[in-house]
């Protein structure tokens, strides 16, 4: 029997479902032909984007499965209070400029539009389930640093997953765009 999540972590599960179930939009509207193609030189391709929200989830989820050994030792949560809110400040769910990935997370351009599919829905059942086996710990207290916004708190992660991949999902919807109209696509 799976534990029923707490209001902070359902309201974080929809969010992620609603942004995973818009990137699986977009990326049924592109040709299987074109998933691999690079609308310009310097920009990924839509296999490639996939790729990328792949490493990133499989980290985040290591590093939240390592907060979560911690959560046994926490309280109970005590507020309910919403934070979907909490990184608007940052400006993620927007691609209005280019942010250059690290290398750990670049892809490598190895992985197939259905590799990378099929990894992303692992990745996010493991989120789940996580997320079910320490609902309604006080969660709020565990936290780690993400390299450009500082520290994010448990929830703060979940939340990036789900802004991360709806600002991708963006930029899917622009690359496929491009590649169906070449002539429109903007110069570097």
């Amino acid at each position: 029997m799976t534990t029923p999540l707490h209001p902070r972590l359902f309201e974080l599960r929809a969010e992620l479902e609603r942004t995973r179930d818009a990137l699986l939009a977009a990326v049924a509207r592109v040709p299987a032909e074109s998933a691999g193609v690079r609308a310009e030189a310097d920009c990924w391709s839509i296999a490639e984007i996939v790729e990328h929200l792949l490493i990133v989830e499989d980290g985040i989820g290591r590093l939240l499965g390592k907060l979560g050994k911690q959560a046994d030792a926490l309280g109970p949560e005590t507020s309910s209070a919403s934070v979907l809110s909490s990184l608007d400040r940052h400006g993620l769910r927007t691609p209005r400029h280019r942010i250059r990935a690290p290398g750990p997370i670049l892809p490598t351009g190895t992985v197939t539009l259905g590799e990378g599919l099929a990894g992303l829905a692992e990745s996010r059942r493991k989120l789940i389930e996580l997320m079910h086996r320490v609902s309604g710990r006080a969660l709020g207290e565990l936290g780690a640093p993400h390299p450009l916004i500082g520290r994010l708190t448990f929830y703060e992660w979940l939340l990036f997953l789900a802004q991360h991949e709806e600002r991708h999902t963006i930029q899917i919807r622009e690359t496929a765009g491009r590649l169906s109209h070449p002539a429109q696509s903007p110069g570097h």
